[in-house]
């Protein structure tokens, strides 16, 4: 609570979730680039757990009306809704693998991947919900995060910051 005072951050209040779309699937994900490097505003879904399109929305807007402006088709399959997007690249859990892919979502290239040693994506371990995510990503001020359950540890949580640049792991916290 100290740390969480000391920031300037107080929890105020728990509320009921907003729903901004619906979509046919139960499980997916939506995202936003924090840095807007492609535009204000703009939305990429991915409207299930597995697959290889991308929505991209000019707006949140669009999102709800369900108004795409463009689908963008992946070389590779992703798996869960772990997915993140910063400056301009969509980085997601490819299906059955411990990779980390790196899409560049203004010209449609893939730009390769990272591989996270001992991560689990089998849906083994308690940390992967119904066996659909396996490796969720997230971004900070610090980068690019990937949160995995790792085979050497049984299971418990891993923390691994991953350079966006080079697709190198440069940090993990066991």
């Amino acid at each position: 609570i100290d740390e969480v005072e000391a920031c300037g951050c107080d929890l105020l209040e728990v509320s009921t979730p907003t729903i901004h779309a619906t979509m046919d699937e139960r499980e997916g994900a939506w995202m936003k680039d924090p840095l807007e490097t492609l535009g204000e505003g703009l939305i990429w879904a991915m409207p299930t757990y597995l697959g290889n399109e991308v929505q991209a929305y000019d707006s949140m807007e669009s999102l709800s009306d369900g108004v795409s402006s463009e689908t963008i088709t992946l070389a590779y399959d992703f798996g869960g809704t772990g997915q993140a997007v910063y400056d301009g690249y969509l980085y997601y859990h490819e299906y059955e693998t411990n990779r980390i892919r790196k899409f560049d979502l203004r010209t449609n290239t893939d730009m390769g991947w990272a591989e996270l040693i001992s991560a689990y994506y089998l849906g083994a371990f308690a940390y992967s919900w119904g066996g659909h995510t396996d490796i969720d990503l997230a971004v900070d001020e610090e980068g690019l995060w990937a949160i995995y359950a790792n085979v050497s540890t049984t299971g418990r949580l891993i923390m691994s910051r991953i350079d966006g640049e080079s697709l190198t792991v440069t940090w993990t916290i066991m």
